[in-house]
């Protein structure tokens, strides 16, 4: 019943041909960021140790942590006051 489903098929086809441009990707991963850095698409790696990185990225990285810091601190700050609702 499935196999015959044009739906099913072009599903299939489209994770098989994801899962193989994903595989190549991953087996180029720095050569294809170095390509796409040079074009100006700036490539954010989750594996970038920080003794590898520059002063001025370690700089950004502080203040979008510490920006992080303060927005949750005032999140825990803020106080939700339920006034009750008058009666008529």
């Amino acid at each position: 019943m499935f196999a015959n489903n044009q739906l099913v098929k072009g599903i299939l086809i489209g994770a098989g041909v994801s899962l193989a441009a994903f595989c190549v990707y991953k087996s180029n991963e720095e050569k294809v960021d170095q390509f796409l850095n040079r074009h100006g698409i700036h490539v954010k790696t989750c594996g970038n140790s920080l003794e590898s990185m520059s002063i001025e990225e370690l700089m950004r990285q502080k203040e979008d942590i510490e920006d992080l810091i303060a927005e949750k601190e005032l999140q825990d700050q803020s106080v939700t006051v339920n006034a009750p609702v008058p009666a008529t």
